[in-house]
């Protein structure tokens, strides 16, 4: 695994994940439901309750987006683990704040963007190797 391994995983996961909610959105549904209190007032309560529309899928999306913000927090849980700062902020930096390229990485570190990726692949090559 190399550290563009995760950072494109992570920004395919988050992609993913924002279509399946927009899908799941246009499939959700709000209602309300009046009933009264309990005793002794009864006084007229009124229940909001909202869901999505049974069938076109939705049980479908709705499992799939349990299953991608689990592999999302997979990996959010694995980059805050990296015991290095430098190495987990670099990571941080490209998955989760925008940074598109190792030379922005480096340059917002005030370090050397090739050598920061290569010796994060080479951290990462040991941990594979460790398992």
């Amino acid at each position: 695994m190399t550290a563009s391994d995760i950072t494109k995983k992570y920004k395919a996961l988050t992609e993913k994940l924002e279509c399946i909610e927009n899908q799941l959105y246009k499939r959700k549904v709000y209602d309300s439901v009046q009933g009264s209190s309990s005793a002794p007032a009864y006084s007229k309560v009124t229940k909001k309750v909202e869901g999505y529309i049974h069938g076109e899928g939705s049980i479908n999306l709705i499992a799939a987006q349990k299953d991608v913000k689990r592999q999302v927090a997979e990996i959010d849980i694995f980059i805050a683990g990296i015991p290095i700062t430098e190495y987990r902020r670099a990571l941080e930096m490209l998955c989760y704040e925008g940074f598109k390229t190792w030379e922005e990485v480096g340059d917002a570190m005030q370090a050397d963007g090739d050598n920061l990726r290569r010796n994060i692949n080479n951290y990462l090559k040991k941990l594979d190797c460790e398992k």
